[in-house]
């Protein structure tokens, strides 16, 4: 009774002692909901409907809700500077998960990275929404990294004036339901 795999049906469950499934509201908004970021990596591909459910806007808005009220700490670490000022950057991007409810200041490596080939040229401070981390680099790359996921995009270069100054600020556009990146430049004047 080999069948091609195409045609093979998984196997359904019994239900046991005459009890009901659970339902698929209380399994997705109750208990999916909170699990860590990693997690629905591995869970978009148990069925059609959880990887729609991960997907949907309510359930990430309600996850990152919950995300908000629990308490966690970051610290993203450059990998190695070159002593040149013009060489200026780190090839990898480190970040630790600091837990505070943990009685000790072992930090956690959650991700190592390597965005581009040549590194990241001379990055300034980091900038944080809702568990995103923006890097901005003196140069005019800017990263967006999701720590939870592993995820590092550089985003598009806009055009760079290099007399002015570049500032960039990063947070969450609740009317449009995104997440923004403002660029603005500062003229700064040389005294002499």
């Amino acid at each position: 009774m080999n069948q091609p795999i195409s045609k093979r049906r998984c196997p359904v469950a019994p239900e046991v002692g005459g009890g009901s499934m659970i339902p698929d509201e209380v399994l997705q908004f109750e208990i999916l909901v909170r699990l860590p970021v990693k997690s629905f990596v591995r869970f978009k591909s148990v069925c059609k409907v959880w990887c729609t459910t991960i997907a949907s806007a309510d359930f990430v808005r309600l996850h990152l809700e919950l995300a908000r009220a629990r308490s966690s700490s970051m610290i993203l670490i450059p990998w190695k500077f070159q002593p040149e000022p013009k060489k200026l950057g780190s090839r990898f991007v480190h970040i630790y998960s600091f837990q505070p409810a943990v009685q000790s200041n072992v930090a956690k490596l959650i991700m190592r990275n390597k965005p581009l080939s040549h590194g990241i040229p001379r990055f300034t401070i980091p900038l944080h929404c809702d568990g995103l981390v923006l890097i901005p680099s003196i140069t005019g790359h800017i990263f967006v990294c999701n720590p939870a996921t592993k995820e590092f995009v550089e985003l598009p270069r806009g055009t760079r004036n290099v007399l002015l100054e570049q500032r960039v600020a990063f947070g969450f556009d609740p009317s449009s339901g995104t997440y923004k990146v403002a660029r603005h430049f500062l003229r700064s004047y040389s005294e002499g």
